[in-house]
Order: C-alpha cells, then sequence, then structure tokens
C-alpha cells in the first residue's frame, strides 16, 4: 500500500463496519497494536507545524502550544464521543504528560502516524483484493465529513441575525 493509497482512520472504520466487525473492535485492535509497537518504540512521529495540542492534567485537560519540531512516542487509542478516534502519545523528551490528537488531525500534524495506521491496515490483513471496498470507505468517509461541514455552516448562518431563520 503506497502513501498515495493510505487508509484514513475514518474510512478504516467504515471498512470495519463492512466487513463485520464493530468500531470499538477495530480501535481496541489498533490500541493493541499501538501498545506493542510502542514496547519497541518504532511509534515515533515528529510534530510538523506548530499548533496547540491538547495534553491531560491531573485535574482534568488543558490546551499547550507546540511549535512544531516535537517528537511524540504514539502509545494509545481509544474511541471518544465528539471526535471519533483518539490517539494518545508522550513527548520523548517528557515521558510523563500524555498529549491527545483526533486521529483526523494526526493524519496532517504527525509525521509517520499514516505510516503506522498503513502497518495496522497490512497486519490486520485489509490489503490486496479490498481495493474497491477500501475506496468506497474513503468515499463514504468524504461524503460524512463533507454533510457534517454543511450541517455546522447551516447552523452557523442560521445563527446569523442577518440571515434569520425564515
Amino acid at each position: 500500500m503506497s502513501v498515495k493509497d493510505s487508509m484514513t482512520m475514518a474510512a478504516l472504520l467504515l471498512l470495519a463496519e463492512q466487513v463485520g466487525h464493530s468500531q470499538t473492535e477495530i480501535v481496541v485492535r489498533f490500541r493493541d497494536f499501538l501498545n506493542e509497537l510502542s514496547k519497541s518504540g518504532v511509534t515515533e512521529c515528529d510534530l510538523n507545524q506548530p499548533m496547540n495540542v491538547t495534553y491531560r492534567m491531573p485535574s482534568g485537560f488543558a490546551k499547550k502550544a507546540m511549535v512544531g519540531g516535537e517528537t511524540f512516542l504514539i502509545v494509545f487509542a481509544y474511541l471518544g464521543k465528539r471526535d471519533g478516534v483518539i490517539i494518545q502519545a508522550r513527548r520523548c523528551d517528557d515521558l510523563t504528560s500524555i498529549y491527545e490528537f483526533p486521529a483526523s488531525v494526526a493524519e496532517n500534524a504527525l509525521e509517520g502516524y499514516q505510516d503506522i495506521v498503513d502497518q495496522f491496515v497490512q497486519t490486520y490483513g485489509l490489503t490486496g483484493d479490498t481495493d474497491s471496498t477500501v475506496i468506497e470507505a474513503r468515499k463514504e468517509a468524504q461524503r460524512i465529513e463533507d454533510e457534517a461541514h454543511q450541517a455546522a455552516l447551516l447552523e452557523s448562518r442560521m445563527q446569523d441575525r442577518r440571515f434569520g431563520s425564515w
């Protein structure tokens, strides 16, 4: 599977449902896969852009500004309530703090994350003759994202006093 043919986590979850697996089951398998890889330190990814990153504190969550170039070790994944799959990572120079990225953000912001997803897809056996299913899953994932974007845009317009809800 080439980088051009990389599968997003959203497409992977849709594909899993099409072949009869639950999203939770796939995320648990991905979590276990990350756990095994992180023991050998091969889940290192570099933040390729400045951004505010969510990190866990004893009292909850906070945002921390990153300049880019920081190296993270991806250690865990879970299915969040709002953002779908959440990737947890530790900074390689500070292994005590846990940072969280929605998978859709990690795909663009963490250099090397997509290679880990591709490796998971190959290990899980979703390559080869499933190309048409992968393409359909990608299209469906894109359609869902587009619908969510349009719904959010409509909602913001409805709240705008210049447009109103006439």
